[in-house]
């Protein structure tokens, strides 16, 4: 039940946010312009947020690409926007895989079209190699 609690407080920032803008933006509007409203609304509630977060991919130790996160926020939670009528499956294995491939213990993934579609993403590091 520990999971329940890792970074919940980040995390609760993170969802008033995303509720605060979907409130605030029309529902069809460029996904470019929504996560723009979203890092806005991410720094007007104190929260460090940066945007493109690289995660590098490697292979024997070698850097062979890297996948980005559309946020890392307080360098503990990354966050995925999508734009999808509900949350997919690969949706929820992209996740997994930043959170396996890198650092971090949660991601959040938020739809943007999902009608306030919200999902928490949790992969430990005691599972990692």
């Amino acid at each position: 039940m520990a999971d329940k609690l890792l970074h919940s407080n980040v995390k609760e920032k993170i969802i008033k946010c995303f509720f605060v803008v979907n409130k605030n933006l029309p529902n069809r509007i460029s996904t470019d312009f929504y996560r723009k409203a979203l890092a806005i609304e991410f720094e007007q509630d104190n929260l460090n947020v940066k945007s493109d977060y690289p995660i590098e991919i490697k292979y024997r130790s070698i850097k062979i690409g890297e996948l980005k996160s559309d946020f890392l926020i307080n360098d503990k939670v990354l966050v995925k926007v999508v734009s999808e009528d509900t949350i997919s499956k690969q949706t929820g294995e992209e996740a997994k895989l930043l959170l396996k491939l890198g650092r971090f213990e949660v991601c959040i993934i938020l739809n943007k079209f999902g009608d306030n579609e919200f999902r928490r993403i949790i992969f430990t590091n005691d599972y990692k190699k």
